[in-house]
């Protein structure tokens, strides 16, 4: 994985996107991925939102996200 993150940075991406839900059953997983990303000072846009892997918090990440691919 870390190859393939270096090659993302490498070819200098637009755009990093990462939504969770604090009781997410995902989140502790996406904490330890946020921090190899941090150490290898790859940027990147992060939202942490109330609830977890819930169909509502998938309209909040998209109303957010999407916008932000035709910026």
């Amino acid at each position: 994985m870390d190859g393939t993150l270096k090659q993302q940075m490498d070819n200098v991406y637009k755009l990093y996107w990462i939504g969770i839900g604090k009781p997410d059953f995902l989140y502790d997983a996406n904490k330890e991925y946020r921090a190899k990303l941090n150490s290898m000072g790859m940027k990147y846009a992060y939202t942490e939102t109330n609830g977890g892997h819930i169909w509502r918090n998938w309209r909040i990440y998209l109303s957010e996200f999407v916008p932000l691919l035709f910026k």
